[in-house]
Formats: structure tokens, sequence, C-alpha cells
């Protein structure tokens, strides 16, 4: 985990420093210069969402086969101590 934080870290970085050349600019052009970098940690932190929510999204699809709920409450006690 921390390696890839570092790569997408890294990569910002590159992204963000390509073409500066030292000389004073513009708020839009320094804002135009930032625009790839942003883009790319948005992509980066969607994708890390998408990783986190599938499998979750597959055990509740897994959990919703097997068995109703039941009155008692005792799914909720299940789910809170990551019973299955």
């Amino acid at each position: 985990m921390q390696v890839g934080a570092a790569l997408a870290l890294a990569v910002t970085t590159a992204l963000v420093t390509t073409g500066d050349d030292g000389t004073t600019r513009s708020p839009e052009q320094m804002l135009d210069q930032f625009r790839p970098g942003l883009v790319f940690v948005t992509i980066v932190a969607l994708a890390g969402l998408a990783v986190t929510l599938l499998p979750m999204l597959q055990r509740r699809r897994n959990t919703e086969d097997d068995e109703p709920p039941t009155p008692d409450g005792t799914d909720l006690v299940d789910a809170l101590t990551m019973k299955s």
C-alpha cells in the first residue's frame, strides 16, 4: 500500500512540474499546469473507492441470498462483530 501511494505521489508531482521553467506565470497558467495532476489524483481516488466498495457489495449480495433477516436483531450483532 505505501509503495502505491508513493508511486501515485511521484506521478502526480511529475505531472504538475512538467513544463515548469521557473518563470513567473499568471494564475490561469498555474492552474493549467496543475490540471493533469488533479485529474490523475481523481482517477486514483475513484479506483481506490471502487476497490474498497466492490468486495463490500459482493459480500452484501451473498448474505442477502443466504438467509432472511431475523426479527430479534441477531443480524445486527453479527454484522457489528463481523460474524458471517
